[in-house]
């Protein structure tokens, strides 16, 4: 996915508004999210019970991977979804507590 998105918003302009794209290529969450079912009904778990199955390296590189997605999420201009992610939800919440300074150009 983060490939794709390089390729449609890596040099994109519209008006005053340039696009930048981040994150890290085939994380252990990425592919846990690539392979989640909603067609499924017993396969149907959030992040957090794929994680809570891990142990060792894989644990840690997945708790690496979700505060990675929480700080970047949370320093987003927009956010645009349903937020029913868990992580999504934090990383709006994070975003209002704390109350980062708005980019040049943000909306108030």
């Amino acid at each position: 996915v983060l490939g794709e998105m390089r390729n449609w918003l890596g040099s994109a302009r519209a008006g005053t508004c340039s696009f930048r794209v981040l994150g890290a290529e085939q994380s252990l969450t990425q592919r846990a999210s690539d392979t989640h079912r909603f067609d499924h009904r017993d396969e149907i778990q959030g992040m957090a019970g794929k994680v809570q199955l891990m142990k060792g390296d894989e644990a840690k590189e997945a708790a690496i991977d979700i505060l990675f997605d929480i700080y970047m999420l949370s320093r987003a201009n927009f956010l645009v979804g349903t937020l029913t992610s868990q992580i999504g939800r934090i990383a709006a919440g994070l975003k209002k507590a704390v109350g980062y300074p708005p980019a040049a150009g943000s909306p108030p």
